[in-house]
């Protein structure tokens, strides 16, 4: 049995690493507006259902399908205003340009030579640990723009602020985060907290 074990593992070909050549991305946009077809699909078979119900005696009132077609059946589509169409195609344009939109990337890509995918928050606290660990931080308040390009550090010092700002900068440096990501800009400030 060993040596059936033994052989099946030396026939096993070793996993080859996945590789992200892309920046992961977000949900599309258009996947939100596509949701709206299978609501209107599901409302459309609850009337359907409602109705037959009615139908059948089941339940009471008069169905809203034929009082639909009713409504329907005499009417000139010549008299329909022009300006009925309009939000139609305004509506269609939006969606059409929803579908073109391609999806936000979530991710930003480390300095060449990693294989290493940061969102623009896991930069803004790994920075936040880094500049709270330097002698004369206080506190530090952390936080990254929407667009992902930012990420401010408020440092909070009781004394000397130029020095610790001076000394977050070079723990920063020497650590790595400031320059981990190059097109997320990394700015401190430190502001001084009373005794």
């Amino acid at each position: 049995m060993r040596g059936l074990l033994a052989r099946l593992r030396s026939r096993r070909a070793p996993r080859r690493p996945r590789i992200v050549t892309a920046a992961p991305h977000a949900v599309p946009a258009v996947v939100w507006p596509a949701l709206l077809v299978p609501v209107l699909f599901v409302a459309a078979g609850a009337v359907a259902v409602r109705d037959l119900l009615v139908a059948q005696g089941w339940l009471g009132g008069t169905p809203w399908t034929g009082e639909a077609v009713r409504l329907l059946d005499g009417a000139d589509l010549a008299a329909v205003p022009w300006w009925a169409s309009v939000p139609a195609v305004v509506v269609g344009l939006l969606l059409l340009l929803t579908a073109l939109r391609p999806a936000r990337t979530t991710h930003r890509a480390a300095r060449d030579g990693l294989d290493l995918w940061l969102t623009p928050d896991a930069v803004a606290a790994m920075a936040h640990a880094t500049a709270d660990r330097v002698n004369g931080v206080v506190d530090v308040e952390s936080s990254a723009s929407r667009t992902g390009r930012r990420v401010r550090l408020l440092v909070h010092a009781r004394s000397e602020p130029d020095a610790v700002r001076a000394r977050v900068a070079q723990r920063l440096a020497d650590v790595g985060v400031d320059g981990l990501v190059p097109r997320v800009r990394l700015t401190v400030r430190v502001r001084e907290v009373g005794r």
